[in-house]
């Protein structure tokens, strides 16, 4: 009988460690089932940077930048995407590149510095979450001069280009044409400046703003709304009178002049 006493003892005396073991292995599965997340950098690896790792009462979870970023896994993940109507959103280059656009590019919401999830389209394209076909493109057959665009685009100015500019590097990305253009004072550039930059794209428009060293003909010219120079263009001055001759300082001159052009010029 007491062989037999001593045989249960130890037995249940060896099986304790086990029990102990159980039940520290069950208590940190449900740590893990309602923790989770630890510190918030846990939370941002999908981009979300705003997102942090919250503490309700004792049950820890990601808090995400609603409604674009969802908790899933442990982790804030984008959830618009561009066919979302309720939630849309770029989420990537790609995004705005699928239908032929290859210079049109996401404004991500990912990132320390996000973007408003659109797309930035190229010249001929236009879209928010997609960069399509735009219906409103220079027709590269038709001539520049029957378009109309020359003679607007050309009101801008040498001033109005410099206001533009100063615009760029004041305002840094700019949002689209009409907040560029919003800067310019009188209501004919503005409206001048919104036609021609929404023909051309607010992309390209920029670009050759920052390269054409504020001439208006020029620039007029590389954005295709006015005809380029011609090449073999020919003029010659064939004849000048001025009335006086000569006069003091102050003298009111009359000046005449005379040319002929034998080969078009162009604007």
């Amino acid at each position: 009988g007491d062989v037999y006493k001593r045989q249960v003892s130890t037995q249940s005396t060896g099986n304790l460690p086990n029990k102990m073991v159980s039940r520290v292995v069950f208590l940190l599965a449900l740590l893990a089932l309602v923790r989770s997340c630890k510190v918030d950098t846990d939370c941002q690896t999908g981009g979300d940077m705003s997102a942090y790792c919250k503490d309700n009462n004792g049950t820890y979870d990601c808090h995400c930048s609603a409604p674009h970023f969802a908790e899933s896994k442990g982790v804030c993940q984008l959830a618009c995407s561009p066919d979302d109507a309720s939630n849309s959103c770029c989420r990537d280059d790609a995004d705005c590149q699928a239908n032929g656009d290859k210079g049109g590019y996401c404004k991500s919401l990912k990132g320390f510095n996000p973007g408003n999830g659109e797309c930035r389209c190229d010249a001929g394209y236009t879209g928010s979450t997609r960069c399509k076909k735009s219906t409103l493109s220079l027709d590269p057959g038709l001539p520049t001069s029957q378009l109309g665009f020359c003679n607007p685009c050309i009101q801008l100015g040498e001033q109005g280009l410099n206001i533009l500019l100063n615009e760029i590097l004041n305002a840094g990305v700019i949002g689209g044409c009409n907040k560029l253009c919003s800067g310019l004072k009188t209501k004919g550039a503005k409206t001048a400046c919104n036609l021609v930059c929404d023909i051309v794209g607010i992309k390209t428009f920029i670009k050759v703003l920052n390269s054409t060293d504020l001439d208006p003909i020029y620039f007029c010219e590389i954005l295709g709304a006015c005809p380029k120079g011609n090449p073999d263009a020919k003029a010659s001055i064939t004849a000048v009178e001025v009335s006086p001759a000569s006069g003091p300082s102050g003298t009111k001159f009359a000046m005449e002049l005379e040319f002929d052009v034998s080969n078009t010029t162009g604007v």
